[in-house]
């Protein structure tokens, strides 16, 4: 069901079986008129033929005398037609209006036309081989036939039966066709080819715009998708183009806002800090010089967590294995307990910078609230996985995904003397993101795990 719901779910098949089912329905449709015209062309060319074979037959019966008129009639085999002298026992005939009036126009002056229809149900004469009915070889015994009822000129009565003809001195019937028209075969599958390269070539333009609006999202400033393809394409990529300049210029407002706040505090902070160092209570003097640091904590992660959704940087490839070890080191001899493990051999586009800070914004957090952290890497199909282990008491379920929100803290676990302000994590789900990669936060064993994947560029 996941299979069907899955190809379904695609509009390139879709796309496929819309126009595959379209055209076989069409040829077939088509086919189904063309037989049934073909059928009544052959009908009226088959009436003609045997109208003029029965007024040729009566004309020879006619001119002959009494005497011959056996050995003619048993000489009618020959042409498919059978002909007795004297009427069997009537056999029920469905009247063929176009037959009566061809054999009235063809039969000579005298001879009265009694009946003439068809029969679905004649008998074969034991004399005839199987195989050579009208109409092919449907039964052993019985075929459709023409069944005429005359009267010659002098009062014989004539019973014709047309519908077979005996084969030639050493013919056999054909034997019925039971292989695979493997016409019929090639022909669907070039019909499928055909519906698969339509659906690709609607599809394509669609792909595209998927791909330069992916490549839009980890770069914002990138330079304005092309708008070319078909109209309605061409109006969704200036849709696009509109909407990235929008974009553009609401995080440039929002960054120029938070650099002028920033850079506003930073003035009355430093005096505020000069005039708190004069207090003479030493209590009251930690006290508020501990609340003036957190506020310039706040306004610095504030600012890092708005340069973490900026997308103007470079770009280059990174050996993933130096980078942890090298973070791990750095860390370890700054007197954190952490270590790393494992060996992917692969290397990520990535700016050094964004997710050097990435990284050790998940390190610092395991080692804050779980006292130590264990970084491991994998190679996971094409994507490089990161595990950052702590020995903490780990996140409620329910909160999993709510420690990524901006500002959130997890008041059991978190404090203002041995936490943040809670956008670590926040900036490191943004860096992660950008670099087309995912971040999330997992218990384990014993405390939590985050857990960061990339893609691969290359492997070495």
């Amino acid at each position: 069901m996941q299979l069907i719901q899955r190809f379904f779910g695609s509009i390139t098949n879709r796309v496929f079986l819309l126009l595959a089912l379209g055209i076989v329905v069409a040829i077939f449709v088509t086919f189904s008129l063309a037989m049934r015209e073909d059928r009544q062309t052959m009908q009226t060319m088959r009436n003609e033929h045997e109208a003029e074979r029965v007024a040729q037959f009566v004309r020879l019966m006619e001119s002959v005398p009494d005497g011959v008129r056996t050995q003619i009639a048993q000489s009618g085999m020959q042409i498919g037609l059978h002909a007795t002298l004297s009427p069997p026992q009537p056999m029920a005939a469905q009247e063929d209006d176009s037959l009566i009036a061809l054999l009235r126009s063809r039969l000579p002056k005298g001879v009265v036309l009694r009946q003439a229809g068809a029969n679905t149900e004649c008998r074969r004469p034991e004399t005839m081989a199987p195989g050579f009915f009208r109409g092919g070889p449907a039964s052993p015994e019985h075929q459709s036939c023409h069944l005429i009822d005359l009267t010659l000129s002098d009062g014989t009565p004539l019973h014709l039966t047309l519908g077979w003809s005996a084969p030639p001195p050493g013919e056999q019937p054909p034997p019925p066709r039971t292989n695979f028209p493997w016409h019929w075969l090639v022909f669907f599958s070039l019909i499928a080819l055909l519906a698969y390269l339509g659906a690709r070539m609607i599809v394509k333009p669609l792909r595209r715009m998927t791909y330069l609006a992916e490549e839009l999202g980890r770069n914002i400033d990138r330079p304005p998708l092309p708008e070319e393809g078909p109209s309605e394409i061409r109006h969704a990529i200036a849709a696009v183009n509109g909407m990235q300049v929008q974009i553009r210029r609401h995080i440039e407002q929002r960054m120029f806002m938070l650099s002028a706040i920033a850079h506003d505090l930073q003035t009355p902070l430093t005096r505020l800090r000069l005039r708190l160092e004069k207090v003479n209570d030493e209590t009251l003097r930690k006290q508020l010089l501990g609340d003036l640091a957190a506020m310039q904590q706040m306004v610095r992660e504030g600012l890092d967590f708005a340069r973490s959704m900026n997308s103007v940087e470079t770009f280059q490839n990174i050996d993933i294995d130096s980078l942890l070890e090298t973070l791990c080191a750095d860390a370890a001899d700054a007197g954190q307990d952490v270590s790393f493990a494992g060996h992917t051999g692969a290397t990520v586009q990535a700016s050094v910078s964004s997710l050097k800070r990435c990284i050790a914004n998940l390190m610092d957090n395991a080692v804050k609230y779980g006292e130590y952290a264990r970084v491991e890497a994998t190679l996971v199909g094409k994507q490089v996985e990161v595990r950052v282990s702590d020995g903490g008491p780990g996140v409620p379920a329910n909160l999993l995904e709510s420690v990524f929100d901006p500002f959130f803290r997890v008041e059991n676990s978190r404090s203002r003397e041995t936490g943040g302000v809670g956008l670590g994590l926040a900036i490191a789900r943004n860096i992660a993101q950008k670099h087309g990669g995912k971040l999330r936060l997992e218990n384990g064993s014993v405390g939590a795990v985050a857990v960061l994947t990339l893609p691969v560029a290359k492997q070495v």
